[in-house]
């Protein structure tokens, strides 16, 4: 048996589209539009060429997967493993339309030209949902490392698809063979949810990870922050103590710029819990500089269930989200930012509030930007990984141009 050009340029163009739909969420490599080009034409190129070369079919199967996975490397920022494992994928689910078409044909005893049509006919709705299937999967993350598994499992659909091309011929259509392909496709269609089960379990796994390095650098930052804090109370006593021990010694404008300094000092909240009159203090200080009116009222000792880190952690990235976006809002009274602390019953409540005209987009509970995948990367995510940690729950929303968080935490959890 001879495979001819249009049977191998199709099959290349199949594995195409779903390896397109597997690497969408992949980070593209620089110059993308002239790498994708250049290696899809030379695929088309290869399988073009490939069709005055008379070998068996089946061994003519692997050039259309090789092009593919070299679009996939070529094109996008992911490693030999993910393009390998992309290509696999795509090179799997194009078999399993194959095998779903041959079955269907030999069921309802379609031939001829509505039969040769029933391949192109499916492929059309199982690309439309794999697309919404594959967007909906979170594994972006999971790209940033290897899996072994995932190579084990990618082997075995490999093997099948081998198996399939080499033992089972297109043109065999008995009962026997029809229901080997059926069983086939119903194993690639297993080992395709258990690599989406892995790739998203990987991208939990490197998720987690990754906020708890955040949470490790940020309780560093907390430590100098809290060493330069300690420092400044000195100097603020220092200050307190020359200015009335001074007398009339200093000359006024001197005594002015010093009464201001010790206002600034003055203005450091105190909340009851030291380290969050840190953060606090830390961020009032930044908001004055941008002209951000920042409204502060907390029970700080309702957070005595929190540790130094997360405290630093969880107001930190609530805070900065919202001090960021308030610098670029050019009316300077539209600059507000509140965060309310109180105990309610069983429950610790934290409000955090300010003023947002921009419309969010939300997903999974938490908004994206423009300019990032992310919402300030980890930064709400950090702040919903601590929430959930003391089993609490947390509200974003955006309502008449106000952006809001709240949290609860149960006292129970205390």
């Amino acid at each position: 048996m001879v495979l001819y050009l249009p049977g191998l340029l199709y099959l290349f163009l199949q594995i195409f589209v779903f390896g397109i739909i597997l690497c969408m969420k992949a980070r593209r490599r620089k110059y993308f539009v002239l790498r994708f080009a250049l290696s899809a034409a030379a695929g088309l190129g290869v399988c073009t060429g490939l069709n005055f070369v008379h070998i068996g079919g089946w061994r003519l199967y692997i050039f259309p997967f090789i092009c593919n996975f070299g679009v996939y490397i070529i094109s996008f920022k992911i490693s030999w493993f993910h393009a390998l494992l992309f290509a696999v994928m795509a090179y799997s689910v194009q078999n399993f339309i194959f095998n779903t078409a041959m079955v269907m044909s030999f069921i309802f005893g379609i031939r001829g030209a509505v039969g040769a049509w029933l391949m192109d006919i499916l492929i059309v709705p199982i690309a439309v949902a794999y697309y919404f299937f594959v967007k909906r999967l979170d594994y972006d993350a999971a790209l940033q490392k290897k899996n072994f598994l995932m190579l084990a499992v990618c082997a075995i659909l490999l093997l099948l698809v081998y198996v399939l091309n080499s033992v089972l011929p297109g043109s065999d259509a008995d009962a026997a063979k029809i229901t080997a392909r059926s069983m086939i496709a119903l194993c690639i269609l297993l080992l395709q949810w258990i690599v989406y089960l892995i790739l998203g379990r990987d991208a939990e796994k490197s998720e987690k990870e990754e906020i708890e390095k955040r949470m490790r650098m940020e309780q560093e930052q907390f430590s100098r922050l809290r060493e330069n804090i300690d420092v400044l109370n000195l100097k603020y006593h220092d200050l307190k103590y020359l200015l009335k021990s001074s007398g009339n010694s200093i000359d006024e404008a001197e005594s002015d710029d010093i009464g201001k300094l010790i206002d600034r000092f003055d203005s450091f909240v105190q909340s009851g819990n030291q380290d969050l009159d840190i953060v606090l203090t830390e961020k009032r200080m930044t908001s004055e500089k941008f002209d951000i009116t920042f409204n502060v009222i907390a029970d700080g000792k309702a957070l005595s269930f929190l540790s130094h880190g997360e405290i630093y952690s969880l107001f930190g990235n609530l805070l900065d989200n919202a001090i960021e976006y308030l610098q670029t809002v050019s009316d300077i009274e539209k600059r507000t930012l509140g965060l309310y602390i109180h105990r309610n019953g069983n429950f610790v409540g934290i409000r955090q509030e300010n003023y947002c005209a921009e419309v969010l987009e939300f997903e999974d509970g938490l908004p994206k930007t423009k300019k990032s995948k992310d919402y300030h990367g980890f930064g709400l995510k950090s702040v919903k990984y601590i929430v959930e940690k003391h089993n609490g729950t947390m509200c974003v929303e955006q309502n008449d141009n106000c952006f809001t968080v709240n949290i609860m935490f149960p006292t129970s959890d205390l």
